[in-house]
């Protein structure tokens, strides 16, 4: 058996060999089709993991779940430790604030930002990528001078400015020197900069007064969020707060699936097409090399050797054409990587995925098979009476 599968090769190679632009247009006709479905799987695995990851930044895993509290609800840290206590929860203060002299008057002497003062580690549940330096630190003690990390929004507008090196939460109140520790890509287009709770209680002691707070919990199960909503009746922290689910993981995973539907479909009809037109070209090749096949049945060959070689010649066209779609695929999905999602994190996680791979050498190997079918049938049905007629 093996005899005859070695010998259907290399006849099948031959034959390829002998026609090159019958071969060039049967591996083109089955390259482009290949290519799209490639294409298609490839660059939607890879959006999907950066949309997914940037989503992740800035709404956190999912599912994530935020109940939000108006200025004076909560009025004291000790009611947000008895609220978070036992959960993963973080609570978080949002208030205006600035960087330098906010009065001067003159363009670029102060940067005014959003700060968020958090009560425990807010990347357990949004994964920030720390840019420069380090992210805040919640197990020391506070200190004097308030930590702050700016997300990159705050760090690109604060390089372009020279500004007093003072923090400004509110209207009024004393201005403490700030500490930087560091820059983070929030997935936040808007300057925020985060600090420690207690640490900006130090210098705004009615900050909890004056601001929001949000209670944030990455909670896939519904404990966490009842046991939390139960301590909001019973301490009675503002009117009907409830948590609402805020990530939008699922939302843009959907929007993906959509679009790799839509172009899945039209890369399946370009597969089709190049079935098409395998099955056009072996036909044509079958006509033509009826005498050499009735040949070979009357020495001997049998009928699903005539076929093997026709299927064999399918294969080693499938196996081209996959090869080059895939190292095109790999090439543009590299290139569009590097240019749309430059400095994404984990970029391992980008590389380009192992199944378009095998996906792309099922359809085309697969493809081919298809078109060559009824080739093989008819080569495998020529009669040995052909070689008298001939």
């Amino acid at each position: 058996m093996m005899t005859g599968v070695r010998t259907a090769a290399v006849v099948a190679t031959q034959g390829l060999r002998a026609r090159p632009l019958r071969s060039a247009l049967a591996v083109l006709s089955l390259f482009v089709g290949v290519l799209a479905i490639t294409v298609v799987q490839a660059s939607s695995t890879v959006a999907e993991r950066a949309v997914v990851s940037q989503a992740e930044r800035s709404s956190g895993h999912a599912p994530t779940y935020t109940a939000s509290f108006s200025p004076g609800d909560v009025r004291t840290v000790a009611e947000l430790e008895t609220l978070t206590r036992g959960t993963d929860a973080v609570a978080v203060v949002t208030a205006q604030g600035a960087l330098g002299d906010t009065r001067d008057v003159h363009d670029g002497a102060h940067l005014g930002l959003e700060l968020m003062a958090m009560d425990g580690d807010i990347r357990t549940i949004r994964p920030f990528r720390v840019l420069a330096g380090e992210w805040l630190t919640f197990a020391d003690q506070p200190t004097l001078a308030p930590r702050l990390v700016l997300n990159e929004s705050a760090a690109e507008l604060l390089t372009d400015r020279e500004v007093h090196a003072e923090l400004r939460i509110g209207e009024d109140g004393p201005a403490p020197t700030p500490r930087v520790l560091g820059v983070v890509d929030d997935g936040d287009g808007q300057p925020i900069a985060y600090t420690r709770l207690d640490e900006a209680l130090r210098w705004s002691p009615a900050l909890l007064e004056r601001a929001g707070v949000t209670v944030t919990v990455h909670d896939p199960g519904s404990r966490q969020r009842t046991t939390m909503a139960a301590r909001i009746g019973a301490m009675e922290l503002g009117g009907d707060v409830t948590f609402a689910r805020t990530d939008t993981v699922e939302q843009q995973a959907d929007s993906l699936a959509l679009v790799r539907t839509l172009f899945t479909v039209l890369a399946g009809v370009a597969v089709v097409v190049g079935t098409l037109g395998i099955l056009n070209i072996g036909l044509a090749t079958v006509r033509e090399r009826v005498d050499e096949l009735a040949l070979r049945r009357a020495v001997g060959a049998g009928r699903g050797h005539l076929a093997g070689i026709v299927l064999a010649e399918a294969l080693l066209v499938g196996a081209v054409a996959a090869a080059a779609a895939i190292l095109v695929s790999l090439l543009a999905t590299g290139l569009a990587t590097d240019l749309l999602y430059r400095g994404m994190p984990d970029g391992a996680g980008l590389a380009f995925p192992g199944a378009a791979v095998l996906l792309g050498t099922g359809v085309s190997l697969g493809a081919a098979l298809l078109g060559a079918a009824v080739p093989a049938w008819q080569a495998a049905r020529i009669p040995i009476a052909r070689v008298m007629r001939a």
